[in-house]
């Protein structure tokens, strides 16, 4: 290519005349960038070769064109970056040689707006495109070759440059060493002893032989060394303390020392162990058995197999001991009363004891139940049905089956059980009056009874509708994720009914408008899409078959974003929610005495309890969702649990955590992920603080939360309290029941 280059700019020079003449013609502007772009070789101003000039024009020595080169080079070291700069517009070629005879000195390679190349035995980095800086490397000889120079040329068609750069060999530095030593502090007792490893790392091509001596030796103690480590011995007579040792490292006139703390402790304890039971105290029931453990808590090293045996037992009682379980079994005939028995636990000549308290009380009763109705009347119209829930209250440990019957059903009435639920169903010509309808519970030979007084009235009353809740509440914040859906619950009483339903505005959307029975459920959805900030009211309207109508009440509050991301937490709250009402399996709500008793301001001390039953409907869920986070950067949540209530994984409390572009992250568990700033919780409660970049997926600083709610996992109970965002405790807000105000 470089062979080439003359012949085109030969055919280029009649195509720039013209095109300067055509230019001149029609006062356009004409550019070339021929100079700029691989300029010809070798032409960087060194002995023998050529300059820009060469080509184009006057040259300018000495300035005008400069490279950041070092005035020193370390043969055999990393390659060096340098920038080399012109004034205007332009090109540059740039060659490093040896000072005395411009032989190849080291080697280059491209940077930014450069290319490399070779002219006969010589490297030339050179400008690969227009620019007023290019950048290039430079690694220098392997050997010492004496100064090096870089010559360099550069500049525009009219105005060009040349400099030169003398770089020399950097001064060789002395051998020398580094002393360590590993580790650096040593603990021992009286009468042991300890090491620590002394390392001279060498530097500058340092091969000496490093010899060591210690001093600032406490009294009682020496210093030996073998090789390069150190030990130091502690006499049984030596001070128990804290010093200093330093070591010195000698190899001829070159010397250097490191330290090593030492602590002298004194001898170590005999062997010994003290014992205690968990628990303390037992009630055992006579005919029945309880346990208590043993805990060998041992010191200064014991290491012994300890036996038991068990004292001061009441008559009718006997003890046993299954590895350090002691079971103590009363008799059908023990005495019920309180007596202390003591556990001796032998190793050796080593005997310790410990104590628990016995409580023998009277055999328990047997297993029973009783049955209670609610309501314990109703009052059906012809063609209607009325239901009444059993409940069982369980004796002495009862935890069998129920099968139901019923009897005293009047002509016209069907009776039928749904779990622990009556429906009492008049047809349209039962006869009207009132009737006691006994109702028995039987599990094997257990049986027991209740009453529902039926009344069927003279004529046909239409069902009245009703729904739960009676309003709904949206919130949206424009731009951020549109609300989630919510339920409204759809009852009657008087029996069944079909039903329609409307909505009077075109934002509010349900689903489905009319249903054949109840109860029954209808989903509400809004859409603020081209709404302006403010508060907008709606209705939906549910009519029974009857023509009896109920109406939800329905809000939406639109608040417009600053474009900021920050969000105030100052008003933060959680308002406890559960997904539906009807199963009876859900619950979530502030109960008053069951916090921390840590709020001061809280003077009903509320706790939130939640329970998630095992047997709740599928995709159903019970919490709380925290209000007024919309917009905040993350950096904590957390909250103190109850410890009586153990936490399993996988029956835990977590955050469900929602954040910009409808991105959910899930974050908890029973251990704490913030490592740092760890608060502390009252006592019988334990703090738990998550961090969200350990959430699934991580949460970062630059994502924003749209919405936060807690969630209880499926067949679990929880009670928690002082719950944080970003380590500000937030307010205790009130219950909703069936509201989907939470974001999945």
């Amino acid at each position: 290519m470089n062979q080439l280059r003359p012949a085109v700019r030969f055919y280029f020079s009649p195509i720039l005349t013209f095109l300067a003449m055509l230019a001149a013609t029609l006062s356009l502007p004409v550019s070339s960038y021929a100079f700029g772009t691989n300029p010809p070789l070798p032409n960087a101003g060194a002995p023998g070769q050529g300059t820009c000039a060469s080509c184009h024009g006057s040259l300018t020595a000495g300035s005008g064109i400069t490279v950041n080169a070092p005035g020193t080079y370390t043969p055999g070291g990393a390659a060096v970056s340098m920038t080399v700069s012109i004034p205007s517009t332009g090109g540059y070629e740039l060659e490093v040689g040896t000072q005395t005879n411009n032989t190849q000195a080291g080697s280059l390679s491209a940077g930014t707006n450069s290319n490399v190349s070779t002219s006969g035995a010589l490297q030339f980095v050179f400008s690969s495109a227009e620019s007023t800086t290019f950048t290039f490397n430079w690694t220098p000889p392997a050997t010492n070759v004496g100064a090096v120079e870089i010559w360099v040329t550069g500049g525009t068609l009219g105005s060009n440059f040349s400099n030169t750069y003398i770089m020399t060999p950097a001064a060789a530095a002395t051998p020398d060493f580094i002393l360590t030593a590993s580790p650096t502090s040593v603990s021992i007792a009286q009468g042991a002893s300890g090491t620590s490893t002394m390392t001279a790392t060498p530097k500058n091509g340092f091969t000496g032989t490093v010899s060591y001596a210690a001093t600032g030796l406490p009294s009682g103690v020496t210093a030996s060394f073998a090789g390069s480590v150190m030990t130091l011995a502690a006499s049984s007579s030596a001070a128990a303390g804290t010093s200093t040792v330093t070591i010195t490292g000698t190899s001829g006139t070159l010397s250097h020392t490191a330290t090593v703390g030492l602590t002298v402790t004194a001898a170590a304890p005999a062997p010994n162990f003290s014992l205690s039971a968990n628990p303390i105290s037992l009630t055992v029931a006579a005919g029945a058995s309880g346990t208590s453990a043993m805990t060998v808590t041992p010191s200064g090293g014991f290491t012994g197999t300890v036996t038991y045996a068990a004292s001061g037992t009441p008559s009718g009682v006997t003890a046993t001991f299954s590895a350090n379980t002691l079971t103590l079994a009363a008799s059908s005939s023990a005495a019920a009363g309180t007596s202390t028995v003591t556990i001796t636990g032998t190793s050796g000549t080593l005997s310790h004891t410990a104590t628990v308290s016995l409580t023998v009380t009277a055999s328990a009763p047997a297993p029973n139940f009783s049955l209670s109705s609610n309501p314990a009347s109703l009052t059906v119209a012809p063609g209607a049905a009325g239901m009444s829930t059993i409940s069982v209250t369980p004796t002495g440990g009862f935890t069998g089956a129920l099968t139901y019957t019923a009897s005293g059903v009047p002509s016209g009435v069907t009776a039928s059980f749904t779990a622990n639920t009556l429906t009492l169903s008049a047809s349209s010509s039962a006869a009207a009056g009132t009737s006691t309808v006994t109702i028995t519970g039987t599990s094997g030979s257990l049986s027991h009874t209740t009453t529902v007084s039926l009344t069927v009235s003279s004529t046909t009353v239409s069902p009245t509708i009703s729904a739960t809740p009676s309003t709904l509440s949206f919130n949206y914040v424009t731009g951020g994720k549109v609300p989630a859906v919510q339920t409204v619950s759809v009852t009657s009483t008087g029996g069944s009914t079909s039903y329609t339903a409307t909505e009077t505005d075109p934002w509010l959307s349900i689903s489905p408008k009319s249903g054949t029975s109840t109860p029954a459920s209808i989903t509400a959805t809004v859409n603020p899409a081209g709404m302006s900030a403010g508060s907008y009211g709606a209705q939906i309207n549910i009519t029974s078959a009857g023509g009896k109508t109920f109406t939800v009440s329905v809000s939406l509050t639109i608040t417009s974003t600053s474009g900021g991301g920050g969000g105030g937490t100052g008003s933060m709250y959680a308002r406890p929610y559960v997904s539906e009402s009807q199963s009876g399996t859900l619950a979530s709500a502030w109960m008053d005495n069951m916090g921390t008793s840590h709020d001061t301001n809280d003077t009903r001390n509320r706790g939130l309890v939640i329970g998630h039953g095992a047997s709740a409907p599928t995709n159903s869920w019970a919490g709380a969702s925290i209000q007024n986070v919309t917009g905040i950067s993350l950096t904590e949540v957390g909250f103190d649990s109850n410890s009586g209530i153990p936490c399993v994984n996988g029956g835990s409390v977590h955050f469900d955590i929602i954040t910009t572009g409808g991105t959910a992250h899930t974050l908890g568990g029973c251990t704490s992920t913030l490592t740092t700033n760890q608060s502390t919780a009252p006592t019988g409660w334990t703090r738990l603080e998550f961090d969200p970049s350990k959430a699934t997926p991580p949460i970062s600083a630059a994502d924003h939360v749209q919405s936060i709610s807690i969630e209880l996992d499926k067949g679990s109970i929880a009670v928690i309290d002082n719950i944080t965002v970003n380590g500000v405790t937030v307010g205790k807000g009130y219950s909703t029941s069936g509201s989907t105000s939470h974001d999945e």
